[in-house]
């Protein structure tokens, strides 16, 4: 009979220590470490927003999370919503809208087809345009809508808030036009 090599012998048991060592690398580090960022970043979201924003710690953390998994469009999201809240805050409106429409499109890029991003555009631009009624708030909040739209043609919600985003724009504007019919 033939011997088998120690190499030959050992070579699964190396295949599988190695394939196990690259899924731990490659996928559950970079989770690990941007779930710990997103609870710190969460926490931090709490304290007061004083402008500007970027030397916010919830900022930071959430930038560095989406950093860490450059897969996950979460962290991404939860920095849009927490920009959305603290737009609230009179003297960093105006930045936190834009920093959440960016981190806003990261996510979406991220992630195209979901749904919930293009609904989530779509409020955020509504809320800008009900704080500055500028039309270029109206078509992106529109735009957002169509995007939507298209992930579900036949979604009665996406039909709905496009009509409503029109609507709205047609009101700012006065002019029928904008109302698609």
């Amino acid at each position: 009979p033939r011997t088998v090599s120690v190499a030959r012998r050992w070579l699964p048991f190396v295949a599988v220590g190695g394939t196990m060592v690259m899924l731990l690398w490659v996928g559950i580090v970079p989770v690990a470490r941007s779930t710990r960022l997103m609870r710190l970043a969460r926490d931090a979201a709490e304290t007061p927003t004083t402008a500007p924003i970027d030397n916010h710690p919830a900022n930071a953390l959430f930038l560095r999370a989406a950093d860490a998994d450059p897969l996950d469009p979460t962290p991404l999201l939860e920095r849009s919503r927490w920009l959305m809240a603290v737009s609230e805050n009179r003297p960093v409106r105006a930045e936190a809208f834009r920093l959440a429409a960016d981190s806003l499109d990261a996510a979406i890029e991220r992630d195209p087809f979901n749904v919930k991003y293009p609904r989530l555009e779509v409020r955020l631009y509504r809320q800008w345009a009900s704080y500055s009624p500028e039309m270029g708030h109206f078509a992106a909040a529109m735009s957002a809508a169509q995007r939507a739209l298209k992930c579900y043609p036949l979604d009665p919600l996406g039909i709905a808030m496009l009509a409503d985003c029109q609507e709205q724009a047609a009101m700012a504007a006065g002019s029928r036009k904008l109302l698609g019919v």
